[in-house]
Protein backbone atom coordinates (compact mmCIF):
# COMPACT_ATOMS: atom_id res chain seq x y z
CA UNK A 1 0.00 0.00 0.00
CA UNK A 2 0.90 3.83 -0.72
CA UNK A 3 2.23 5.29 2.07
CA UNK A 4 -1.07 7.53 2.22
CA UNK A 5 -3.57 4.63 2.95
CA UNK A 6 -1.30 3.34 5.80
CA UNK A 7 -2.34 3.91 9.42
CA UNK A 8 -5.85 4.98 8.58
CA UNK A 9 -7.33 1.46 10.39
CA UNK A 10 -8.01 -0.10 6.73
CA UNK A 11 -5.87 -3.04 8.15
CA UNK A 12 -8.08 -3.67 11.27
CA UNK A 13 -11.39 -3.17 9.12
CA UNK A 14 -10.21 -6.03 6.78
CA UNK A 15 -8.58 -8.08 10.05
CA UNK A 16 -11.94 -7.96 11.30
CA UNK A 17 -14.17 -8.73 8.34
CA UNK A 18 -11.53 -12.20 7.62
CA UNK A 19 -12.45 -12.77 10.87
CA UNK A 20 -16.36 -12.87 10.86
CA UNK A 21 -15.34 -14.92 7.37
CA UNK A 22 -12.87 -17.20 8.79
CA UNK A 23 -15.66 -18.80 11.74
CA UNK A 24 -18.30 -19.19 8.88
CA UNK A 25 -16.95 -20.56 6.17
CA UNK A 26 -14.89 -23.45 8.48
CA UNK A 27 -17.46 -23.04 11.26
CA UNK A 28 -14.62 -22.30 13.63
CA UNK A 29 -14.59 -23.01 17.69
CA UNK A 30 -11.47 -20.45 18.20
CA UNK A 31 -9.00 -18.75 16.40
CA UNK A 32 -5.69 -17.41 17.48
CA UNK A 33 -2.83 -15.45 15.63
CA UNK A 34 0.64 -15.43 16.29
CA UNK A 35 2.80 -12.83 14.83
CA UNK A 36 6.62 -12.32 16.00
CA UNK A 37 6.45 -10.60 19.05
CA UNK A 38 9.27 -8.30 17.56
CA UNK A 39 7.29 -7.03 14.88
CA UNK A 40 5.49 -3.91 15.86
CA UNK A 41 2.92 -3.41 13.56
CA UNK A 42 0.51 -6.71 13.75
CA UNK A 43 1.44 -6.49 17.68
CA UNK A 44 -0.07 -2.88 17.82
CA UNK A 45 -3.19 -3.77 15.53
CA UNK A 46 -4.25 -6.64 17.40
CA UNK A 47 -4.19 -4.87 20.98
CA UNK A 48 -5.82 -1.86 19.28
CA UNK A 49 -8.90 -4.28 17.91
CA UNK A 50 -9.13 -5.22 21.75
CA UNK A 51 -7.82 -9.28 21.02
CA UNK A 52 -6.13 -10.66 24.39
CA UNK A 53 -2.44 -11.52 24.37
CA UNK A 54 -2.58 -14.82 26.20
CA UNK A 55 0.95 -15.77 26.11
CA UNK A 56 4.29 -14.70 24.95
CA UNK A 57 6.61 -17.55 23.88
CA UNK A 58 8.93 -19.08 22.03
CA UNK A 59 8.50 -21.17 19.01
CA UNK A 60 7.87 -21.30 15.21
CA UNK A 61 4.48 -20.76 13.14
CA UNK A 62 5.17 -23.20 10.85
CA UNK A 63 7.96 -25.96 9.41
CA UNK A 64 9.64 -23.29 7.28
CA UNK A 65 9.99 -20.83 10.10
CA UNK A 66 13.02 -19.73 12.48
CA UNK A 67 12.57 -20.41 16.18
CA UNK A 68 11.88 -16.84 17.73
CA UNK A 69 9.48 -15.50 20.26
CA UNK A 70 5.62 -15.37 19.59
CA UNK A 71 2.74 -13.69 20.83
CA UNK A 72 -0.07 -15.35 20.84
CA UNK A 73 -3.55 -13.46 20.51
CA UNK A 74 -6.69 -14.94 21.14
CA UNK A 75 -8.87 -13.90 18.58
CA UNK A 76 -12.84 -13.80 19.25
CA UNK A 77 -15.70 -12.79 16.75
CA UNK A 78 -17.33 -10.68 19.35
CA UNK A 79 -14.19 -8.32 20.04
CA UNK A 80 -14.19 -7.91 16.07
CA UNK A 81 -17.75 -7.38 16.13
CA UNK A 82 -17.20 -4.41 18.70
CA UNK A 83 -14.01 -3.10 17.30
CA UNK A 84 -16.60 -2.25 13.56
CA UNK A 85 -19.54 -1.16 15.51
CA UNK A 86 -17.51 1.46 17.09
CA UNK A 87 -15.86 2.62 13.41
CA UNK A 88 -18.04 5.77 11.95
CA UNK A 89 -19.78 4.50 9.05
CA UNK A 90 -17.80 5.59 5.81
Amino acid sequence: WSASHRGQGHGAILFCLTVFEAFERFRLQALVCEPKASNPMPNRMLAKIGFPLMRTYVGSSSELSKTVPLNQYDIRRTIAETYLARRPSA
